[in-house]
């Protein structure tokens, strides 16, 4: 939106820097979100069209660095094509409305004069504000909104931080932990402490779902190397996965009959339960 103020005041060159940095910061929503705009604009001011769309292709290679480094992610080789595709909507959607908007409202602008009546017209901006807090209200949850407001005052969970100070935790060992409602930070104290974890911080990179047989299961540890699996209280209420079941299926057998990798149980505790895993030969 800065990019787009610099632009209708004349300050090409500083929009298009502006732009480029914008889609660098999140490339994935920020540049689609971009290319539409251009795209709208480019269509209906024919006059701007060449040198728009210049710009935008300056804007591009500003940003190119960090697309490439999305591309290179582990997370796209992590995911299916079809989980790329929805995660992509799914977050594009809401997302939209930060652009949506302001459009909108520019547009119907330039229709207030023939509303026939000045109190109308006058009536417009508080009847928008309430549309848009009452959208507010009805996405406070789907969106999450209660847990992201409730972080100015939320205390960090140092629950992973003690587990890396026992005799059980294995620095530079590759850990698959499964946990919820702590907003990562658990995963951070993990690496922060010498644990290294087998995605990314992305649902889909930690790819959580239900397998169809210990050997399947076993098959995809085997491939990212997994070496301990963490699973904390909680986990299986909200996401309702046969993950922690298959892993009590598989742990304390000593052969390699029905997976690739074998499992055993090393420590349950009230908050988490941890296992080992070990590559069959």
């Amino acid at each position: 939106l800065l990019a787009v103020g610099m632009w209708r005041r004349g300050w090409r060159a500083w929009a298009t820097v502006v732009m480029g940095l914008a889609q660098a910061t999140h490339p994935a929503i920020v540049l689609p979100l971009a290319a539409v705009l251009v795209a709208g604009v480019a269509v209906v001011d024919k006059g701007q069209r060449r040198t728009l769309v210049r710009h935008y292709a300056v804007s591009l290679v500003i940003a190119a660095p960090a697309v490439w480094l999305v591309v290179a992610s582990p997370v796209v080789a992590d995911t299916s094509v079809g989980t790329k595709i929805a995660a992509f909507f799914e977050t594009l959607g809401s997302r939209a409305f930060m652009l949506g908007v302001p459009v909108l409202l520019a547009l119907a602008a330039a229709y207030l004069h023939r509303l026939p009546r000045a109190w109308l017209r006058h009536a417009v901006g508080p009847l928008v504000f309430v549309v848009l807090v009452g959208t507010t209200w009805v996405l406070w949850k789907p969106l999450q909104l209660p847990w992201a407001y409730r972080a100015l005052w939320r205390e960090p969970n140092n629950g992973m931080v003690a587990f890396t100070r026992s005799p059980e935790f294995e620095a530079g060992a590759m850990y698959r932990v499964l946990r919820i409602a702590d907003g990562k930070q658990g995963l951070y104290q993990l690496i922060r402490h010498g644990g290294r974890l087998d995605s990314e911080f992305f649902p889909e990179s930690v790819n959580i779902r239900s397998w169809p047989s210990p050997a399947a299961y076993g098959a995809f540890l085997r491939s990212r190397g997994v070496r301990y699996v963490m699973v904390w209280g909680g986990f299986d209420l909200v996401y309702r996965t046969n993950e922690h079941a298959t892993l009590r299926r598989m742990a304390d057998r000593t052969d390699c009959t029905v997976a690739p990798v074998t499992v055993a149980t090393v420590e349950v505790t009230r908050v988490y339960q941890l296992f080992r895993v070990r590559p069959c030969p």
